[in-house]
């Protein structure tokens, strides 16, 4: 009892320990993966008890923690921007600080999560830094220099590189910028992995090329970008703070192939990139994830792996299965998780089903070699007979002949009798397993009856017909008719009624093999186990 106990509790244990693994379910591959197949894996683990991570949870993740996707900034914001712009600068021209600043403070609040966007073109990129240094030459015509500093370091942040024009800009806000040095800047300092000629922008202004990017900035949050082949890189905020410099590491191939919209998934150019990138990619996002498992699916296979030693351990062989309907996806996870699906037959019930085969195999064989003998011993009554026959009358060859045919009429009557039982009890072992009934059992089963009504009316024919001995001390013998109708009788019934029984053996059997299910389910606060069969 306490054996049983103490097994019990590890078994609770080992499950409590599969309950706190937390799973990712994500795609990886040259082409985008299904977001359905995905999404019905996770359900299919969370169903099972599994901690698996929501593929739009881990999206909202990775655009929190790693990086976002680009998205334009709205026209109707890129309209108001160059309208206040033209506004402001109106104002100051004509001496309207404070009406400047009022109108130019919401708009650069309101633009600030679009800086990526509106820092690629060029017209919104200058009306970005023309409207900022408007409030500085508001601030600076009112007196105000401490709010000018202020407004000045605003700038610098907002739009990284821009320089006031002559045009549009007088000399007392350019020389302010110039009078501003580096005092109180921080290092932004860019290092950009496997992409070699790509721009980087922060706040969407290119700022520099190459594999390290420096630039002097206030403190404050930043958009990164790396820029490959024309293509907008994702958005990785930066804060960057006064007292040391600011480091991004920037993995160009994971910002091109990482797609978080409602699932996780990696979509490469290649598969020379996929081979050299993916297992790096992969732990990065299950690092940032928490997850200990991930459940990848590429091109149709799934593979399931550990991350917990620094590198991808597979967990199970690969199982190539769409999952687009969620008996596949369950498939999946049963075989992720080192369980055996519940739907399959039991590998007890194949190996029982094989032995069963064999055995069938074994006792048919049997049955046929009888039968075979017993047609051999027919063939030698049959000679016997016409032996007999040619007896003109009475001599000492005809007690000898007479016992030989007795004795070759009779082993071949026993053999055919012992073969047909034989064999009715083998050939229905050697019946493949089908659902229902299939309709060649039908066809065995009508020649099965013929060759039985024909047996069972040569056994008729045959029962009286044998002959009988001699009589007292007379050496006259009744042998009015053949003894071979009788002995043909369980010779044709040793294959009639095995192929007779047939359809029926499927209908009893109905293809429901004798199978027992082991199953565990483990959730929070709860643990079963649960024991199935059928037999």
């Amino acid at each position: 009892m306490r054996a049983l106990f103490a097994t019990l509790l590890v078994l609770a244990g080992v499950a409590g320990a599969e309950a706190q693994t937390r799973w990712l379910v994500v795609s990886a591959g040259t082409a985008p993966g299904s977001t359905d197949a995905l999404r019905n894996v996770e359900r299919a683990l969370a169903e099972q008890g599994v901690d698996v991570v929501r593929g739009d949870g881990a999206g909202a993740t990775l655009e929190a923690q790693l990086s976002a996707p680009y998205v334009p900034p709205p026209e109707a914001l890129v309209s108001r921007l160059g309208v206040v712009t033209e506004q402001v600068l109106g104002d100051v021209a004509r001496g309207n600080e404070q009406e400047a600043i009022d109108a130019a403070q919401p708009v650069l609040e309101a633009i600030e999560p679009h800086l990526a966007g509106l820092g690629r073109e060029e017209r919104s990129a200058n009306d970005v830094g023309n409207l900022c240094y408007y409030v500085v030459r508001a601030l600076l015509q009112k007196q105000d220099v401490g709010a000018a500093r202020r407004q000045l370091d605003i700038c610098l942040r907002l739009a990284p590189g821009f320089a006031p024009s002559e045009r549009l800009h007088p000399p007392s806000v350019r020389d302010f910028k110039a009078e501003r040095g580096s005092e109180g800047l921080s290092v932004l300092a860019v290092r950009v992995i496997q992409g070699e000629g790509c721009q980087v922008r922060v706040q969407g202004r290119v700022v520099g090329s190459g594999s390290r990017v420096r630039l002097r900035v206030p403190p404050g949050p930043y958009a990164v970008q790396v820029e490959c082949e024309g293509r907008a890189g994702r958005l990785h905020q930066v804060q960057v703070s006064g007292n040391e410099p600011s480091r991004i590491d920037v993995d160009a191939t994971l910002d091109t192939a990482l797609r978080t919209d409602g699932a996780v998934r990696l979509v490469y150019p290649d598969g020379p990139t996929m081979e050299r990138r993916r297992d790096l990619h992969l732990q990065r996002i299950a690092r940032v994830l928490g997850a200990r498992r991930l459940l990848v699916r590429n091109e149709g296979a799934w593979n399931a792996y550990d991350v917990e030693a620094g590198a991808l351990t597979p967990l199970a062989a690969p199982l190539g299965t769409a999952a687009t309907s969620q008996p596949q996806a369950q498939r999946v996870a049963f075989v992720a998780l080192g369980r055996r699906d519940p739907s399959l037959p039991p590998e007890d019930a194949e190996v029982d089903a094989g032995r069963l085969w064999i055995a069938g195999m074994m006792v048919t064989a049997v049955g046929l070699a009888g039968n075979i003998a017993g047609w051999i011993w027919r063939g030698k009554m049959r000679d016997d007979e016409s032996a007999f026959d040619e007896l003109g009358d009475f001599s000492g060859m005809y007690l000898s002949i007479r016992q030989d045919l007795d004795r070759s009429t009779n082993v071949a009557y026993g053999l055919g009798i012992a073969s047909a039982g034989v064999l009715t009890i083998g050939i229905p072992m050697l019946l493949p397993r089908r659902e229902g009934t299939p309709w060649w059992s039908w066809i065995l089963g009508a020649a099965g009856a013929g060759m039985t009504a024909y047996g069972v009316v040569a056994l008729v024919k045959g029962l009286d017909r044998r002959c009988l001995g001699m009589e007292g001390s007379s050496l006259q013998m009744e042998c009015p008719e053949r003894a071979d109708p009788a002995v043909l009788s369980p010779l044709l019934l040793g294959y009639g009624v095995p192929l007779l029984l047939s359809p029926f053996v499927y209908l009893i059997r109905n293809d429901q093999p004798p199978r027992t299910n082991v199953g565990l389910d483990v959730g929070p606060g709860r643990a079963a186990l649960t024991i199935s069969g059928s037999f």
